[in-house]
Parts: structure tokens; sequence; C-alpha cells
């Protein structure tokens, strides 16, 4: 849906405006940041409560790019663009495992699980201003952003154990997928040298930010980051 208000909107501004006015940019970098945050999960087992924290880390990554801007008025631009982001993050987790004869005497079992994903689509709402000189343009732009989030999060765990029960081996994590819609903002750079009238490339920079929350955890943690890359210019 927030795609195809951004497309509407661009291809209405881009059908009135002059030749050389319109550029699309494809880009590919590596997002740098990375995303350290907490989540404990809480379950009732053997009329007790248990719970599983994990501490979860997701490193830097590749993330790609495509985005549309139209000079509105001298060297005001405004557009929009996407960025996707992908990775398989990490996380250490401790679960405190309630006994099946005594109470508050959690069994502890501790494991890493690798494969926890976290995915971001960012639509980037761009107002910059363009700086010409010969065949070189310098962009600096600003605006909202809009992140669709999702996170693998550990919402407990299986095991085995035997009588008397004072001991369980871990097996297995079970996992939850959070879907998230945050809103924050970005800042960015390019600097596009042109080959022709019609194509250049293009070395950029942004930096975004949003926070996400768990509501059943509480567990909030970091969308965006620096993102650098470079990529090819196209214009109409």
């Amino acid at each position: 849906m927030i795609l195809t208000w951004v497309i509407g909107v661009l291809l209405h501004a881009a059908s009135g405006a002059a030749q050389d006015q319109v550029r699309v940019g494809i880009d590919a970098g590596l997002q740098t940041a990375t995303s350290d945050f907490t989540a404990t999960a809480l379950f009732t087992e053997f009329v007790e409560e248990g719970q599983v924290t994990t501490s979860h880390q997701v490193g830097s990554g590749l993330v790609f790019g495509v985005g549309v801007t139209v000079r509105a008025w001298r060297q005001l631009a405004v557009g929009a663009a996407l960025s996707f982001f992908s990775k398989a993050g990490t996380g250490e987790l401790q679960a405190e495992l309630p006994h099946p004869f005594l109470f508050n005497q959690p069994r502890l079992v501790s494991a890493t699980e690798s494969d926890l994903k976290r995915r971001e689509i960012g639509t980037h709402v761009i107002v910059g201003w363009i700086v010409p000189a010969d065949r070189t343009e310098i962009t600096v732009s600003a605006g909202p952003s809009i992140f669709q989030v999702q996170q693998d999060l550990v919402s407990g765990v299986t095991y085995t154990h035997q009588f008397p029960y004072d001991v369980a081996q871990f097996t297995d994590s079970i996992t939850r997928r959070l879907e998230k819609v945050v809103v924050g903002f970005h800042i960015s750079g390019d600097v596009t040298w042109k080959l022709s009238n019609d194509i250049g490339l293009a070395a950029s920079g942004r930096y975004s930010h949003a926070t996400a929350t768990d509501d059943e955890t509480g567990a909030s943690f970091d969308v965006g980051g620096l993102q650098v890359g470079g990529g090819v210019r196209f214009f109409f």
C-alpha cells in the first residue's frame, strides 16, 4: 500500500517535469550498523512461571535500493526511495524451566540460535537540494522514513528430562515472527558523476533511524542505521 502510493505520486510529478528533471537511481551497498537487544519471553509450566531470555545480535549486511527524485523548483528535489535489508542474526538464550515437583527450583539451560532473521523495507520520503558543478551533482536530502520490519524472536524452548527431573537438556528453540510498521527519519548525501546527459555513476550515504517495540516482551530495537554504497543514475 505504501509502495503503491509512493509510485503514484512520483509518476504524477514526473509526467509534468521537463526533460532532465527526473532522476532514477539504483544502488547497492552496506548497512554498517549492528542491532543488539535483549528479549525475555514468559511462559507457564507445571503451575509455575518460566522464562527464556535471548540476547540478539544482528550484524551488518548488504542493502539494496531504488529511488526517484523530481526537480520541483530550481535546485529543490522531491521524491522517494526504497531500501531492502535482510540478515540472519544470532541469539544467546538462557532458559529457566520450572521443576515438575519443586517450586522455585528452575532448571537452567542455555544455547545459541543462529538463524533469527531480520528484514527491513524502508520507504524514505526525500526533500533535497541539488548543487550542480560541471558534470557533477551533489545532493543533500532528508525526510521521514517508514519501515516495514520483520524480526524472529525466541518464545520458548523444547527439552528432554528424566526422573528425578533435576536436569534438563535443551533440544530446540521455539520462535515467532514479529511484524511491525514504524516511522523514523533519514538524512542522506549523494555525489553523481554524469557520464552523459542520460546516465551517471554515484556514491551515496544515508543514515536512517527508527525504533521497533515488541508488545509481548517489551523489547525494543533499532531499525535502519548508516548505509554506504553506490550505483547508477538515469536522467529523463
